[in-house]
């Protein structure tokens, strides 16, 4: 058991170190911001785990489409049976909730050293007829739970990291981490709780409740993603 633990205090703490400091948008600089281009976005890890399990440690890290283990590839299909991508799903929620408080947005596509990483430097991006650059990348999705005592429910979880700068810009100017579902406790960020509408007392379960059920809690992570990153941006 202290071994299980040990490895997965491990993968928490890597994923810790990973997490981009925050920084808070200034009055001054949202003034300025008419349109937004959203860098695209690349499609997240996906993963069905019980993350107070050492094979957590094994099973999420790595640059794979899918977390390893039968589950996660169960959840996969079911996903690609149904068409859903969480990349478009978050996309379109962006450009609406931006449009909501007065945003313009495009759609820019980049090449990432680190498809889980932030661009990081944008001062060679050169994009005509927009004021601000919008990177958000989703390191992982899907659904997990940790321990029996702390956490007994699964439940849909997504991560990003978000960033923003000024076109061909060195500084950046908001910057942030979103954890929705799953709260990483040596992770600081915006913490987004999942709905009990999509929480379940067992791993199978999450599958008895049927496709539409298990994409309806994706959809909310991206949701409420998006409502906070705008609502952040906000003037």
């Amino acid at each position: 058991m202290l071994k299980k633990w040990s490895l997965g205090l491990v993968f928490v703490l890597s994923i810790a170190a990973c997490a981009p400091s925050a920084v808070s948008i200034r009055p001054e600089d949202k003034a300025g911001i008419k349109t937004i281009a959203i860098l695209q976005i690349e499609e997240p890890q996906l993963r069905m785990l019980n993350l107070g399990s050492g094979m957590a440690a094994m099973g999420a890290v790595g640059g794979a489409a899918i977390a390893a283990g039968d589950e996660s590839q169960k959840l996969f299909n079911e996903l690609k049976k149904n068409k859903f991508s969480f990349r478009d799903q978050l996309t379109r929620d962006l450009k609406n909730q931006l449009k909501k408080v007065g945003y313009k947005t495009i759609v820019v596509k980049v090449k990432r050293a680190d498809v889980r990483s932030l661009l990081g430097d944008y001062s060679k991006l050169r994009i005509k007829n927009a004021d601000a650059i919008l990177d958000v990348v989703v390191t992982n999705y899907g659904y997990v739970t940790e321990h029996f005592l702390f956490s007994p429910h699964w439940r849909p979880e997504a991560r990003a990291f978000v960033a923003m700068a000024k076109p061909m810009g060195t500084q950046v100017i908001y910057q942030d981490t979103m954890m929705y579902g799953y709260h990483n406790p040596l992770m600081s960020g915006v913490e987004l709780d999942a709905s009990p509408a999509f929480h379940f007392a067992e791993q199978d379960d999450v599958f008895k409740a049927g496709s539409k059920k298990i994409i309806s809690g994706l959809k909310d992570a991206s949701l409420k993603i998006a409502m906070q990153i705008s609502s952040s941006l906000s003037k």
